[in-house]
């Protein structure tokens, strides 16, 4: 080795640069180590002492740590600095290896106890991981007191927000996955992908984890854990660029901006959210130092457009404050399916318009969460594959764009900037892109996700060129204020750019001045849109004639599934009772009994055109027919709901439903399929017109049929029936809690095979549960039937 002397200098060769203070020595592989005075970037991580006796440290790292790169150099200082503690040392010395092989080596003199030293070696940005071993010297003998592995220079982001930000692994499994039964972002683990602490909401726990480790995806607020997003967008970041990672993940699930909110007269306050992250990013030394913000929160905010806007507007101000490297924030908006305050799923329109609009602000980037189809049977988070790996991939086109010379193309949502009519009768309207070169892909569905604000038109069909969506109409648009895209939840289609980024929600965009245009070539005349049944479609009865009860209902895909009872309170399968060509859409209700009276369930339903179907069963767990029971004069039109039972005990099995007056009809059964009549069995007063479902059984074990029913206040009702045709009553059930507040079906049926009535339906998280009947009026419990995954969202 040759030995140079400087009093100070820069010097990069190769691969490390290092800055040079007092003596240097240069090796053989042509890298220059030495000892500094003064680091470029210092660690927040300060120690006091180490293992060895003879020196007492001020500043070190820390295992794992990323520190956080120079951007002009490509490299970051190590900083390495304290006083020796013990007489007899001449010398301290710092070995550094990359990779596991030795790099360098470098010394500093000093005189005893009392002196005084710093090293801060520079390492660069790349796949590269360095350790550090301190030693003291005394003539011939080197005294290792310390070492430091695994550390990387590199970028840090922030991630938060609430659960979709998050970003657990939220179900078990993915059906749209068949490969992988875990749901597990764990494949795209990365030992180039760091995190510091942890995201807890215990302030002593948050304060006390001064961990840098490798980050994994699938957990929620435990030690390295940065969410499924997080770690796709930082494997993307490593594996396209070559550069270490480092995410601090700061989210919380079901929270309001408002909870997100600095504590301004105590910044990193540790008894709120914003101060957790503030004060990690001080201790991990990277607080000055993140470049990004990536958020996804508003769900919690219920279409708040006041609180949401004033709290990110707040929130970004004190970012730039506190985070003074940032460049970018990048602020999803958020999409149509998760739960409001009362159980029922959002929209939120004009919060997602407010939301949209967040991109005016300097340094703001609008990302979308429509195009992406993996959204889960919750309708508010995502599977893995499909979902939030797709839409790191999507929003990472964003990040290399802005921070890595990636390509500009295609990297931006599709996003609105105005509309008018385009044909004087006003039955046609374009709606201009801010992007006019980015191309559009999109199929006939999305259609039905345009609404014509002030008036009942909807769109008939749709074209799509560069920068331009044309819509046409079923009429003229008397009225009509504006144009919305709202777009809806679960899968697609969609209408995205080329790199499937999503056309971002729109709501009530105002008209400009009429601009006569051609419309070109449609893609497709699309069907008007079904209203989604108020209620879901399910019922219950023995459709396979083993003895048990089962469950059928019409799915997302408008077809009639089975799930089969096992007799104990649970059901599985989801086979098909007729096809899967999507006959029953248009369906608003169905009900089963033995309507033909061959000793086999069949199933009865209001089509699209409000006609009473029958469709008899074989006994097998299948249905047939399609023949009317009560004419084809769309009678049924206004009714809400219907169940079925014989309700004047003449052996045949009747329909009960609730008409446009809000009363409860009987229409009393033929035995061979037909229904006539239609006698009210509780007076005439429009008792059930709030009634959000209802269905039948012999709940008091009299021998007569009585009918139960989710009243205005959420609770469920009794009515017993006298055998002849009426019912009365109304006691509670279960209390009056408004514990059925988000339920959106009712089914009756001996679940459990223990002679009792049960009621089963499906709650506000969209799961099938079961509720055992006392055989006196009564019903408790609320178990699962199948499983909590969300199901039966669809139904």
């Amino acid at each position: 080795m040759q030995k140079i002397s400087s009093r100070r200098a820069l010097v990069a060769q190769g691969a490390l640069a290092l800055s040079l203070a007092v003596t240097a020595t240069l090796a053989s592989d042509g890298f220059v180590t030495a000892a500094a005075a003064q680091p470029a970037v210092r660690s927040a991580a300060l120690q006091t002492d180490v293992a060895g006796s003879g020196v007492q440290l001020t500043e070190a790292p820390r295992d794992h740590q990323l520190f956080p790169r120079d951007l002009a150099t490509n490299n970051a200082a190590v900083t390495i600095a304290g006083s020796v503690t013990q007489a007899g040392a001449t010398s301290m010395r710092l070995d550094i290896a990359r990779d596991g092989a030795s790099l360098s080596s470098s010394s500093v003199p000093v005189s005893g106890a009392g002196s005084t030293f710093t090293f801060a070696p520079r390492i660069p940005a790349s796949l590269n991981s360095y350790s550090f071993s301190l030693y003291s010297v005394s003539g011939s003998t080197a005294t290792l007191q310390s070492t430091w592995n695994d550390i990387v220079a590199g970028d840090v982001f922030i991630v938060s927000g609430q659960s979709n930000a998050a970003a657990r692994q939220h179900f078990p499994s993915n059906p749209g996955n068949p490969s992988d039964t875990s749901n597990s972002s764990s494949a795209d683990r990365s030992p180039w992908v760091r995190t510091f602490g942890s995201s807890t909401s215990d302030p002593a726990s948050a304060t006390q984890d001064d961990t840098w480790q490798v980050a994994e995806g699938d957990s929620y607020q435990v030690s390295g854990a940065i969410g499924q997003y997080g770690l796709r967008l930082g494997r993307q970041e490593v594996n396209t660029y070559g550069i270490p990672i480092a995410i601090l993940q700061g989210g919380h699930e079901g929270r309001p901006v408002s909870f997100f909110q600095r504590n301004d007269a105590n910044p990193a306050d540790a008894g709120t959210n914003y101060g957790r992250l503030l004060g990690r990013a001080r201790r991990a030394g990277v607080q000055s130092q993140v470049r990004g913000i990536f958020w996804y929160q508003g769900e919690s905010d219920n279409n708040n457009v006041a609180s949401q806007t004033s709290g990110f507007k707040s929130l970004l101000a004190d970012w730039k404050t506190d985070f003074t490297g940032v460049e970018h924030v990048y602020a999803h908006q958020i999409r149509n399916g998760c739960l409001d305050a009362t159980g029922a799923p959002q929209n939120s329109y004009e919060e997602r318009e407010a939301q949209r609009q967040y991109a005016a602000l300097p340094g703001v980037t609008v990302l979308s969460t429509t195009g992406i189809s993996g959204q889960g049977p919750d309708n508010c988070h995502y599977y893995y594959v499909g979902g939030y790996r797709d839409l790191a991939d999507r929003d990472f086109l964003s990040m290399a764009r802005d921070y890595y010379g990636g390509s500009a193309a295609a990297s931006t949502a599709p996003d609105a900037q105005k509309a008018w009519f385009s044909k004087a009768d006003h039955t046609e309207i374009t709606i201009a892109l801010r992007n006019g070169a980015d191309a559009l892909v999109a199929g006939c569905g999305p259609a039905t996700n345009f609404v014509i604000n002030g008036s009942p038109v909807s769109v008939v069909s749709m074209a799509v060129r560069a920068g331009y969506i044309h819509l046409r109409l079923t009429g003229p648009a008397t009225g009509a204020t504006g144009v919305s895209y709202v777009g809806h939840d679960g899968a697609g289609p969609w209408i995205t750019n080329s790199n499937g980024i999503g056309l971002l929600a729109f709501y009530n965009l105002p008209f400009s001045t009429d601009q006569a245009g051609a419309f070109p070539a449609p893609l497709a005349n699309c069907p008007a849109p079904v209203p989604a049944p108020v209620m879901a479609r399910t019922v219950g009865g023995d459709f396979n004639g083993d003895g048990k009860q089962d469950i059928a209902g019409i799915d997302a895909n408008s077809n009639l599934k089975l799930y089969t009872g096992d007799g104990a309170g649970a059901v599985g399968g989801g086979s098909d009772m007729l096809g899967s060509t999507g006959l029953w859409r248009g369906f608003k209700a169905i009900t089963a009994a033995d309507f033909n009276g061959d000793g086999k369930q069949d199933i009865a339903g209001i089509d699209a055109n409000y006609n009473l179907k029958l469709y008899t069963g074989d006994g097998a767990g299948h249905v047939g027919g399609g023949s009317d029971m009560l004419g084809s004069t769309g009678l049924w039109k206004n009714f809400t709901v219907i169940t079925a039972g014989d309700f004047n005990r003449d052996g045949k099995q009747d329909i009960v439903g609730i008409d446009a007056n809000y009363n409860l009809k009987l229409y009393v059964g033929d035995g061979t399929g037909a229904v006539g009549g239609g006698s009210d069995m509780l007076g005439s007063t429009g008792l059930w017109k709030n009634f959000k479902a209802i269905t039948s059984a012999d709940f008091n074990g009299d021998g007569k049929q009585d009918i139960a029913g989710i009243d205005a206040n959420y609770n469920l009702k009794l009515y017993t029936g006298d055998g002849a045709g009426h019912v009365g009553g109304g006691s509670d059930m279960l209390g009056s809690t408004g514990l059925w507040k988000g339920f959106r079906s009712l089914l009756a049926a001996d679940f459990n095979g223990d002679g009792k009535q049960d009621i089963a339906g499906i709650d506000a998280n969209n799961n099938m549960k079961l509720y055992v009947g006392t055989g006196g009026g009564a019903v408790g419990g609320g178990t699962d039937m199948l499983g909590s995954t969300g199901l039966w969202a669809g139904f």
